[in-house]
């Protein structure tokens, strides 16, 4: 219930949503906006960088514990035991497909529009998409300074045979990130250096985003908030025992979702003959539980026009209009 977890926590890849949880500036929209494909090679992206890291089969105490910094399959479904009760009407698991500082800038507008009532709306996405790519807008400030969304623009270090994913723009002080092509010549030659100087933001690092800002620092963090020990994870030497230590920190700051919150939508795991049929543990609540005649907030004005059932309606909302919901529940734990 309310779960906030991604559904390629239990389905691996297969609930990808590159269009709804990725940012513009790493994919390409076709033209009917629909549809989105990376616009640097996979490799090359944070969610995918555990994948240059392999295991050891013969002695998993040798495994590089960077390999498991992915939100794929991270939680398991022992025995078969969970069900998931969801809401597609949700709010604080709600899917917005627009950019980092949109996504923090609706948030902000219904915590206004609601005088502090609703301080949620977006705000698992919100999250996911300002990993490394810092937000903030108004009173509402969102997401971290390593790794992510962001790109590096301190890498490599001068006097480096290793190309820069960047390029200087001299008369204004600042950098940008290479274009499609220019990144794509430099890769995949330089397949092993991806470990050490990815395209991602490092979090070390401190570069001007604007014109006219101070120098860049290659030699600092990129902000205080970034952990000391950010560089050891890229060191040959240190990089699997700091994934290690710090694996679910990495990931809830640093690694981005790339599918939908499960409190928002079935988890196909859970559905051993398909959603919907016999055995499916996904529960649809303001469908199976809900009385649309006399619940207090009213249907949802767009898809199947469910009842809004928001987060945490579960204990926001009298008995008398959720006690289907908890039937549903005794008659699970009683079997």
């Amino acid at each position: 219930m309310d779960a906030a977890l991604a559904q390629e926590c239990y389905d691996g890849p297969g609930d990808e949503d590159l269009l709804d949880m990725t940012l513009s500036t790493w994919v390409d929209i076709d033209q009917s906006g629909k549809v989105a494909t990376p616009r640097f090679n996979r490799d090359l992206w944070c969610t995918d960088w555990w994948k240059h890291f392999s295991a050891n089969p013969s002695n998993p105490d040798e495994d590089d514990a960077r390999g498991k910094l992915t939100w794929r399959n991270r939680f398991r479904d022992p025995d078969n035991k969970i069900y998931n009760f969801y809401s597609p009407t949700e709010n604080v698991l709600a899917k917005d497909s627009k950019d980092a500082g949109f996504v923090v800038a609706d948030l902000a507008k219904y915590i206004a529009i609601t005088l502090g009532g609703d301080l949620g709306h977006f705000s698992w996405v919100a999250q996911e998409k300002t990993k490394g790519n810092y937000v903030l807008v108004g009173p509402v400030a969102s997401g971290s300074y390593y790794m992510g969304w962001g790109f590096n623009l301190s890498d490599p270090p001068p006097g480096s045979d290793f190309p820069a994913w960047y390029d200087s723009v001299q008369n204004f002080n600042y950098r940008q990130v290479k274009s499609k092509d220019d990144v794509a010549a430099i890769y995949p030659s330089t397949f092993k250096q991806i470990d050490i100087w990815p395209l991602f933001m490092t979090g070390w690092g401190f570069y001007p985003p604007f014109a006219g800002n101070p120098p860049h620092y290659d030699w600092q963090r990129a902000d205080p908030t970034v952990p000391d020990w950010i560089l050891y994870l890229y060191s040959d030497d240190l990089g699997s025992r700091t994934a290690k230590e710090h694996r679910d920190q990495l990931l809830c700051e640093a690694i981005p979702a790339l599918s939908l919150p499960v409190g928002a939508n079935p988890v196909h795991k859970f559905a051993p003959s398909d959603l919907g049929n016999p055995g499916d543990r996904n529960f649809n609540i303001p469908l199976l539980f809900v009385d649309p005649k006399h619940w207090p907030r009213g249907r949802d004005s767009e898809g199947d026009k469910l009842p809004i059932w928001f987060h945490s309606d579960m204990h926001d909302q009298a008995y008398v209009y959720t006690y289907s919901f908890y039937d549903k529940l005794v008659s699970i734990i009683s079997q």
